[in-house]
Order: C-alpha cells, then structure tokens, then sequence
C-alpha cells in the first residue's frame, strides 16, 4: 500500500508540475495573443492610412495629371503666339529703328535751339551764379560756426553776471 502511496504521490506531484507548466505556458501564450491583438489594431491603423494616402495619390493623379492634355496644348497656343509676336517685331526691327533714329535727331536739334536761345543761356547763367552763392553761403556759415564754437563765452559770461549782482548788492546795501 505504501508503493501505492508513493506512487500516487509521485502522481499528484507530476501533475501539479504539469499544471505549473501548463499554467506558464498558457501565460506565455496569452502575452503572445495580448501582442497579437495590438499588432492587428495596429495593422488595422497602418491599412486605413495607407488606403487613405492611396486614395490621396489616385485624386492628385486625376486632377493632376489627367489635365496634361490640357496644358499641353495651352502651352502649345502660347508657343506659336510668342513665335509670331517675334516674328511681327523682327519684320519691323528696321522700322522701329528709323523711329528710334529720327526722335533722337529731334530731340538733338530741340536741345541746340535751346542752347541757342538767349534767355536759356541767361538762365543758365543764372543758375550758376545761384549754385556759386550757395557754396560761398554755406561756406561762410561753416566758418561762423567753428569760430562760434572755439570762442565759447558762457562761463565768462556767468561769472561777470555773478560780479554784476554782488556789485548791485552792495550798492544796495550802501544806499539804505
């Protein structure tokens, strides 16, 4: 009986063992099925992103792209206006040349004539002689302040209005 005992002891014992590591490995399982779930939300996010992005991609194309057609030929139509509007000043370079030229001349010959007249000259003149007096007053102006400025007066100044009263002090004081 007592074999039989041991026997069912080492039973129970190998059981509870079994048990523990059962109980370890449903652990260990339930942490790996915990992960799991979150890597699906986690999936779940990463897909609804991407699809959103896609979506984002496959709209940008359309408007985007599916309007190349479109730009194309209005960049076409602005090529062939640019060439002509080249073509049109090249054909009258010459012309717009000979205008240039003449209104130069023009205005040359409006400049001697204004040369030549006398109350041109008069006022050139007069110009002049204004521009000289000008330099010569600022000049002159430059000179009285550095003068004013080296003879600086205020202190003796004072000091004689300070005399000055004690002067009238005492002839007060004389004449009572």
């Amino acid at each position: 009986m007592k074999a039989d005992l041991d026997y069912k002891k080492d039973l129970i014992q190998k059981s509870v063992s079994t048990l523990e590591e059962a109980k370890a490995q449903y652990d260990a399982l339930q942490v790996k099925m915990d992960r799991l779930e979150n890597l699906e939300e986690t999936l779940k996010k990463e897909i609804k992103t991407y699809k959103e992005k896609t979506m984002k991609a496959n709209k940008d194309i359309v408007e985007k792209y599916d309007r190349i057609e479109y730009f194309k030929d209005f960049y076409k139509n602005e090529q062939v206006r640019m060439t002509e509007l080249m073509v049109y000043l090249e054909r009258n370079t010459d012309n717009y040349n000979k205008i240039l030229t003449s209104l130069i001349i023009k205005n040359r010959s409006r400049t001697t004539q204004l040369e030549d007249n006398e109350a041109f000259k008069s006022l050139r003149d007069l110009e002049k002689k204004i521009q000289e007096n000008d330099n010569y007053i600022f000049s002159i102006q430059n000179f009285i302040e550095s003068k004013a400025s080296e003879n600086e007066y205020s202190g003796l100044m004072k000091e004689c209005m300070a005399l000055q009263q004690e002067i009238n002090e005492i002839l007060i004081k004389m004449a009572n």
